[in-house]
C-alpha cells in the first residue's frame, strides 16, 4: 500500500478520523456554550467548521481509496455509521450562513447556535461510532 507522509492509507484514514472526531467534538461543544449565553456563532466557529469538513473530505478520500485497493471494514455497519455522519456534515453545510437549505427554510426564528450544536453532535456521535465498529469491529 502506498505512504503518504510516512503513513499507509489505512493509518491516515484512522487519524483524519481521529482528528474529525474532536474536531466535531470541540464544535459540538462551542456551540452549546454559545447556546447557553444566547449568544450567535461567531466568523471563528465557520472558519473551524469549515477546516474540519475539509478534514472529513479527506478522510472519505482515503476511505474510498482504501476500499477500492480492497480492504474492507470488519463490520459492515461501520459503513452505515459514516454514510450517516457524511450526511448530517452536508446538512449543517446546507444550513451555514448563506447555505441553500437556511435561505429557503431557515426563517426568523431559526435558534442558529442550538440547532448546530444538535447537528455536529449527530455527527460526532455517528462518527465516533463509525471509528468503533471499524476499528474494533463492534
Amino acid at each position: 500500500m502506498p505512504a503518504i507522509f510516512g503513513l499507509t492509507l489505512t493509518q491516515l484514514h484512522v487519524r483524519l478520523g481521529v482528528w474529525t472526531l474532536v474536531g466535531l467534538g470541540l464544535l459540538a461543544l462551542w456551540a452549546g456554550i454559545v447556546h447557553l449565553r444566547r449568544a450567535r456563532l461567531g466568523r471563528g466557529y465557520w472558519q473551524v467548521m469549515n477546516i474540519i469538513h475539509g478534514l472529513l473530505a479527506l478522510q472519505v478520500l482515503a476511505a474510498t481509496s482504501v476500499y477500492l485497493m480492497g480492504f474492507r471494514a470488519r463490520v459492515g455497519l461501520h459503513y452505515w455509521y459514516a454514510i450517516f455522519a457524511l450526511v448530517a456534515v452536508v446538512v449543517q453545510r446546507a444550513y451555514m450562513p448563506g447555505g441553500t437549505l437556511r435561505r429557503a427554510y431557515a426563517g426568523g426564528q431559526f435558534r442558529e447556535a442550538y440547532f448546530f450544536f444538535l447537528a455536529t453532535l449527530v455527527a460526532f456521535l455517528l462518527l465516533g461510532r463509525a471509528y468503533m465498529t471499524g476499528l474494533l469491529g463492534r
